[in-house]
């Protein structure tokens, strides 16, 4: 599995981190390519459909590793 990467954007923010790959996502664009989820009561984000391809495979475990983010 690839690096779980930390969100560290304000929640308030008009950007996110992808989960996956740590990438800088603008949330707009996301919902509007349909490359944002919603899992375990919180909104993902993804660059690609690859990275969510990838947190779908494994989703626990990225919901688990972002446990303590905003």
């Amino acid at each position: 599995m690839d690096a779980i990467v930390e969100r560290r954007i304000d929640p308030d923010s008009k950007l996110d981190i992808d989960p996956v790959c740590g990438m800088t996502v603008y949330r707009t664009q996301a919902r509007e390519h349909d490359l944002a989820i919603t899992f375990a009561e919180r909104e993902y984000f993804f660059c690609a459909p690859g990275c969510m391809k990838t947190f779908l495979q494994a989703s626990k475990e990225y919901a688990i590793a972002g446990r303590d983010m905003p």
